[in-house]
């Protein structure tokens, strides 16, 4: 069986998983390579303008990373295929018939699978 991959391809190609990956499948949830986190515990302990140092820089992060996100990801396919990778695009109907059991098997509260489709839609609503 050939490996397949799911992942930003800028990421992909930077890491040169063209060597071991022969699949990726085009799913459109990914939107930016870029993740953060940081121990509630730490953050909690910090001030307020600590906190809004934090939040402020890291929403500057993620708008530049949006905006490059797409030309980032349109190269890098194009280098990641000469490099023999190949692209499917799965059922996003069936994707999404899926998801019901996913968030029962990772035990999604109610209350965090509203706030992610919240954001989710705000997003989508703002492109």
């Amino acid at each position: 069986m050939k490996n397949r991959m799911e992942m930003p391809y800028a990421n992909a190609y930077s890491s040169q998983f063209y060597e071991v990956v022969h699949y990726a499948s085009e799913t459109p949830y990914v939107t930016t390579f870029d993740f953060f986190g940081l121990n509630l515990n730490l953050y909690n302990g910090m001030s307020d303008a600590q906190k809004k140092v934090i939040e402020d820089s890291l929403s500057d992060v993620c708008k530049f990373s949006f905006g490059i996100f797409k030309d980032m990801q349109e190269e890098s396919m194009k280098k990641l295929a000469e490099n023999g990778m190949e692209f499917y695009t799965p059922d996003i109907k069936q994707f999404r018939d899926c998801m019901p059991r996913y968030y029962e098997l990772c035990k999604w509260t109610k209350d965090f699978k509203s706030n992610v489709e919240n954001e989710m839609k705000a997003y989508r609503s703002s492109k």
